[in-house]
């Protein structure tokens, strides 16, 4: 079996058990995704052909219409249209805390066997960390956490880069409810980790954002 064939008839699989779930597949950018009111999923499936097997590499993101639209009045372009997500391993491991279930960091197809079973692996992936994962992205007090709360973006790759953050921070917070007064120490705790780290690129960016969310003098 050809790689094209393997996704094509792996994809069909995944989308008939997936049927309820509503998810739509755009073949050209191999992804999987579903918009549920503000709410916007995407599963990225990757395959890598390699001798005598196929990897499937599959990553997820969270992102949200309502968070996006305020970015857009504030003139605010982040770098990725997504607010948070990665590899499912990554996200079994250090968000869920969770062991990941396989061998490799990416399913293993060996050619020759029945496909419906690594399907139902792939299936069993999904029920386990990318629905729990986008459960809690939904909810807003749960997204301020993994955002402005936790250090998942220190020890891991679910927050994205540095510089979508502090577009984010802001907005996720407000979202959840979280008075003024603790959005601006968000907002202090990202300047001086800004400053810190040394990086440049954004600051000054940043400075400007921060003054015209808090509406002071930068």
């Amino acid at each position: 079996m050809n790689i094209k064939d393997f996704r094509r008839d792996f994809i069909q699989s995944v989308l008939e058990k997936l049927n309820e779930e509503k998810y739509v597949y755009k073949g050209y950018k191999f992804l999987l995704f579903k918009e549920d009111k503000e709410h916007l999923y995407y599963i990225y499936i990757y395959t890598h052909k390699g001798g005598d097997f196929i990897e499937i590499e599959t990553k997820v993101y969270y992102s949200n219409k309502d968070i996006q639209s305020k970015l857009k009045l504030f003139e605010i372009i982040p770098y990725n249209e997504y607010i948070c997500g990665g590899e499912i391993a990554s996200i079994s491991k250090n968000y869920l805390k969770k062991d990941f279930p396989e061998r490799y960091s990416n399913l293993i197809y060996m050619v020759g066997e029945d496909i419906s079973d690594i399907v139902d692996k792939w299936i069993s992936l999904y029920k386990e960390i990318i629905v729990p994962f986008f459960y809690d992205c939904s909810i807003p007090e749960n997204l301020n956490y993994i955002m402005n709360e936790s250090d998942l973006f220190r020890t891991s790759t679910l927050c994205l880069k540095d510089e979508d953050r502090y577009k984010y921070s802001y907005f996720i917070g407000e979202k959840a409810g979280i008075p003024k007064e603790k959005l601006k120490e968000y907002a202090d705790n990202f300047e001086k980790y800004i400053r810190e780290n040394n990086l440049t690129s954004y600051y000054s960016d940043y400075l400007n954002l921060k003054g015209k969310l808090f509406k002071i003098d930068v």
